[in-house]
Formats: C-alpha cells, sequence, structure tokens
C-alpha cells in the first residue's frame, strides 16, 4: 500500500510540473521596426532557443514558471538580455536591436604574380624586379653583371658596344629580347643600356635553353626586357646625370577617356654621354689613352591611341621613332671625323578581338613596319 501511494505521489508531481510549464513567444525587430530573419532567441540556463522566421518571430516552449535571462542576437547587432519571470501559460516577449560594426579576423588571400610564378618555372631564369631599383642613376647593364653567371664586356662608355656572357658563351650564343622579340644584331652585339630603368618592368635572364615561345636560338641563353604597362592617367618625369657629362631623361604620359572607350599616351627618353675619359693602352704597358672623341647621343619618342568600345575589345595605332649619333673612338690612331648614325620610323597597328567569329576563337594580329635610315 505504501508503494502504491509513492508511486502516485511521484506521478502527480510529474504532472503538476507539466501542467505548470509555460511558452516564450515574440518578435525581433530592427530599430526601425523591421523584422529580423534568423536572429537568434536562446535561455542559456536550460540550453533552449530558437530562431526567428520571415516575419521576426519566436516561440520557446516548455518553460517552467521561474526567472530567466533571455538573450537575442544576430548577425551585425549588439545582443539584448532581458530578464523576465513567468508566471502565465503563454508569455510575449520581443526585442529591438541595434545595429553595431562587426569586426572580423583578417583574410588573406594571396596568389603568385607573374614575376613569382616564373621563378617556380622549371626552366633555369633569374629575374630582377626593376621596383627595387626604379628611380635609382643606374642602368640595364650594371644590375645584369651584379646576376650570377652573367658578366658584361663594354668596349666604352653609354652607346659603346657591349657583350652579354652567359655561362662563358657570348654574341650569337645569347638572344637579347624586347618584350619577347630578339633585338640581336648580326653580330651578337646590342646596346640594351640605352633603354632607361624608368620604362622597365623586370628583366628576365634564361639560363642554358632559350624558351621555344621566344623562337630564339641562342645556345647559352636568353635575356628579356620587359617594358611596364602603364595603368589609368598616368605621368612620370625623371633625370639622371653622371661623370663624362652623362645625361639621360625619361618621360611617359597616359591619359584615358573612359565615356569614349579612348587611351592616348605618349613616351620616350633621351642619352647624352661625352665619354671622355682615359684608360690604360691594352698595346703598350703603362701608356695612357685619352677618349675625346666618344659621344654617344641618342633619343626614342612614341606614341599611339587605343580604342576600346568598336567592333574589336582593343584597336591600337601607334608610332615610335628612334635616332642615334656615336662618335668613333680610334684604337692605335686618333680619328676625329668618323661617326655613325642610325635611325628608324616604326608605325604599328594592334587588334584584338575575343569570340572572333566563332565562340571561344580569340583574334590578336600586331602588324608594324620598320623604316631604316
Amino acid at each position: 500500500m505504501f508503494r502504491f501511494f509513492s508511486i502516485f505521489f511521484v506521478s502527480l508531481l510529474f504532472s503538476i510540473s507539466a501542467l505548470a510549464q509555460s511558452i516564450l513567444k515574440g518578435k525581433v525587430y530592427d530599430k526601425d521596426g523591421n523584422p529580423l530573419l534568423g536572429a537568434t532567441v536562446q535561455i542559456t540556463s536550460l540550453q533552449k532557443g530558437a530562431i526567428t522566421d520571415n516575419d521576426g518571430s519566436y516561440t520557446i516552449d516548455n518553460l517552467p514558471l521561474k526567472t530567466l535571462e533571455v538573450k537575442a542576437t544576430s548577425v551585425g547587432y549588439k545582443p539584448v538580455i532581458k530578464t523576465i519571470r513567468i508566471k502565465s501559460k503563454t508569455l510575449n516577449l520581443n526585442f529591438t536591436l541595434t545595429a553595431q560594426s562587426v569586426k572580423h579576423s583578417e583574410i588573406v588571400v594571396r596568389e603568385d604574380s607573374p614575376v613569382q610564378e616564373m621563378r617556380k618555372a622549371p626552366e633555369p631564369i633569374t629575374i630582377i624586379d626593376s621596383k627595387e631599383i626604379r628611380g635609382r642613376a643606374t642602368s640595364i647593364e650594371s644590375v645584369l653583371a651584379k646576376a650570377a653567371g652573367v658578366r658584361i664586356r663594354k668596349t666604352g662608355g653609354l652607346g659603346s658596344a657591349s657583350r652579354i656572357n652567359i655561362h662563358g658563351l657570348e654574341g650569337k650564343g645569347v638572344t637579347i629580347l624586347l618584350d619577347g622579340q630578339p633585338l640581336n644584331s648580326p653580330e651578337g652585339n646590342f646596346t640594351i643600356d640605352e633603354i632607361p630603368i624608368d620604362l622597365i618592368e623586370r628583366i628576365e635572364v634564361y639560363k642554358g635553353v632559350v624558351p621555344a615561345r621566344f623562337g630564339g636560338d641562342g645556345l647559352a641563353g636568353a635575356v628579356n626586357v620587359v617594358i611596364r604597362e602603364f595603368e589609368d592617367d598616368y605621368i612620370d618625369l625623371s633625370y639622371q646625370r653622371g661623370s663624362y657629362n652623362t645625361n639621360r631623361a625619361t618621360w611617359v604620359f597616359r591619359k584615358q577617356f573612359p565615356e569614349l572607350g579612348i587611351e592616348a599616351g605618349t613616351g620616350g627618353f633621351f642619352n647624352h654621354a661625352d665619354n671622355d675619359y682615359s684608360h690604360p693602352s691594352p698595346f703598350q704597358k703603362g701608356y695612357m689613352i685619352t677618349r675625346d672623341h666618344d659621344e654617344y647621343r641618342s633619343y626614342a619618342i612614341g606614341a599611339g591611341i587605343t580604342f576600346t568600345k568598336l567592333w574589336f575589345d582593343e584597336l591600337e595605332i601607334g608610332a615610335d621613332f628612334y635616332r642615334n649619333r656615336n662618335e668613333i673612338q680610334g684604337i692605335r690612331t686618333n680619328i676625329q671625323h668618323a661617326e655613325s648614325r642610325a635611325g628608324a620610323l616604326i608605325p604599328n597597328f594592334t587588334m584584338e578581338k575575343e569570340n572572333f567569329l566563332l565562340s571561344g576563337l580569340e583574334f590578336e594580329n600586331h602588324f608594324e613596319v620598320i623604316f631604316m635610315e
């Protein structure tokens, strides 16, 4: 009999407790009175909670008749905590949340630059990034001379013939390129030293094998000078002055007209050096030779206009003009009247079009004519 009443008493207590539980419901708004979808309303002490629906409503049931803390949160809003005393079967509780700034840990997305990708390539290559030396009074050949496995043999000052030696080979064994286009003269010499550092993006030194994409036949390697691509509106002027009355100037100007789909630009450089200096004679020990007829002068001017809103995605028309003058210094005898002159006019025309006639077909054509003087 005692056991029967004990079981009955415990069952009665559970029934009374179940009947005493209540429901909490309400809505969550922002400060303008708009309902918040996806806000969280939770009672941490009971590990109970709910997510608001489209009209900001929530419902939490099976709550005991007691004092509880209710917390409402939403991403981008300041949390709100309210203390309530549940006395009835159903209790309504609304929240108004105020927006606040959210601080997240920094997310860094890294992608290899073209220079980094080239350094990871299986080809033996040295990349000289001109950003590190831009604005300094230096030259391409001075920079190349510091690269491992590369030596420069120069016959004089600025404008004089020079040879780039890679792993003991030079001349025709080394291909010299400008933006991937071969520039070697028939003797394998080319004075790249007159190209200003400020106009260069990077210098690529390939050792051993010339990549097939360059179409070169250099046995020792290749040196590819990549010219900078200027974006947006840009203007740059630079001037250098050095020994032996060496003067070097560079200018670049670029202007965009987005509403017309037109980009226009011009640039160029000027080099001058007297090259009047003395050096030991290679033929007679202890005898000094004075170079007093070795002046060099060169300049280049380029201009172009690009259209981006025609049928072609990019249509570019431009022209480049180059001229130099180089006095010839005698070695065994002092020549005072010999000199060499050269000039070139290079009009060019470029067309680029994606989905050319067929979907996925890309068209690119570059046409130029070289008029030599």
